[in-house]
This record gives C-alpha cells, structure tokens and sequence, in this order.
C-alpha cells in the first residue's frame, strides 16, 4: 500500500501503522487472489489501483484475482476506473497464448493493450474464457455482481501528460511517466522468462461496505474503436464517483465539472 515491500516478497496480513486499519496480503506465497475468510463479512470490494497499460504489470492480474474471489464467494465488486497512461489508442505486441496465462500475463490481450482497468474489469465479467489456472468459469461470470464508477473528462487520445493530473509512484520501480514509458520497451522480455517484476503491495483493506470513497475524475471510459472524443480536459479534483452498471461506459459529459 505504501510501497515499503520490495518487489517479489511476501508478506502477511498486518494493520496500517498511519490508519490501524487491517491490510489483507495478496503476497502471502500461498495465494494471489482473496480468501474467503478474508472476505467474511464484507458488502462490497473496492479496487482503487492505477494501471499503466502493460499486460506484465500486475494490478490487473490483482483485480483479475479479486473479480473472480468475490465472484466465487458472492461479494460484489466495485472498480473504479483510471485512464490508462499510454491512453486509448495504441495497442501493440501479440495477444497472450490461453496456454501461457499468469499472474505476469493474466488477460489475453497484446503487450500494451490500450484499456482501463475498468474496460477489463467488463471483459473479464463479459467475454468467455479458455478454461486455464486464471480463467474465470462461466459460472463465476454468471454468478458476479459487478460495478464499474466511470471516469469524466477523459478521452481515448489522452496520454497522462494531457490529463493535467499529478503521477503518483505505483511501485518503487514506476515513479513517474518516463519509467510507464519505459516499462514495456525494457520488460516485454523478462515477463517472458521470469518474473522480474512484481508489483508493490496489491493488498485488500478489510472494511465495511457502504463506507464512503472518493476518487478523481478523469474522463468516461469508452470501448476500443469509439469515436467520442471531445478534447476536453479532465478536472483533477477529488469527486464522488457516480453510480454506474456493468454495461456501457457512463453517461456523463466529457469534461463536465464533478457533481
């Protein structure tokens, strides 16, 4: 949560020294994804992380994970949704073989696939997978109850230069936006022979549903190929996120001030 766990180690459950709010460990190295009793108790999850648009960085194999525990265990589970720093229109390298799915390559998309974390959040719950170690069955899928929050103001010709936003470090390793750009130049390779890049703490905060969440709006998420595109920009302020369903992308005006 705080970047203070190196890359690659584990680590178990233990509570926030600033908050004292219990923090459930997804780097335990017995399992990736919730456990049941982690998720005991809970109304809803709430997964809160900012991608950077390279299929070997983890946090989406970490929401991957969450969908399909709280899909198994009848938790709802709420994304809120990032633009995707490369933005919306570029994809590039060949999509993930079914047979080589993991935890560094855990959706069959290319290398830099152009989604936000929301538009694979609505792909996992939508689109039939290859039974695999990381496939979710059509029963989870079925089963899931799934929430995206959209984004306002944000376009798929936005780079994260032109949301006007702050970069705030994801992990040790990806402390501003050269080293996003980087990423996929340097570790296309090493994702395929090793792990050599495993995320900061993708770890779940255990607490009541229906406590209240802020978020900074950022723009409607839209599917590949859209043409909307009012050029906008996004206002870099913390809103409250507006209700959206499982389907579409939101209804909200590009660039329209936080209600």
């Amino acid at each position: 949560i705080n970047g203070e766990f190196p890359a690659g180690k584990n680590f178990n459950d233990y509570s926030d020294k600033r908050t004292g709010l219990p923090v459930r460990t997804l780097y335990d190295g017995k399992t990736r994804k919730p456990t049941q009793t982690q998720l005991k108790d809970l109304d809803a999850l709430v997964v809160d992380l900012q991608d950077i648009g390279t299929r070997s960085y983890t946090f989406i194999s970490a929401m991957k994970g969450a969908m399909s525990a709280c899909f198994e265990y009848g938790v709802e589970i709420i994304i809120l949704d990032r633009p995707n720093p490369l933005g919306g229109l570029k994809a590039d390298g060949p999509p993930m073989d079914a047979d080589l799915l993991s935890y560094v390559g855990a959706f069959r998309v290319p290398y830099v696939h152009g989604l936000t974390m929301g538009e694979l959040a609505r792909m996992t719950k939508d689109a039939p997978e290859a039974p695999g170690r990381h496939a979710l069955t059509d029963a989870q899928r079925t089963k899931g109850k799934l929430t995206v929050i959209p984004m306002r103001g944000w376009t798929r010709s936005m780079r994260w230069t032109e949301t006007g936003l702050t970069w705030i470090p994801t992990s040790p390793l990806i402390a501003d936006f050269e080293a996003v750009k980087g990423y996929p130049m340097t570790n296309s390779v090493a994702s395929n022979t090793a792990s050599a890049h495993s995320t900061s703490s993708a770890a779940c905060s255990t607490s009541r549903a229906r406590s209240t969440s802020t978020k900074k709006n950022y723009g409607p998420s839209t599917s590949p190929g859209s043409t909307s595109g009012a050029s906008a920009r996004p206002t870099p302020r913390p809103a409250k996120p507006a209700p959206d369903s499982t389907s579409g992308s939101g209804t909200t005006t590009p660039g329209a001030p936080p209600s």
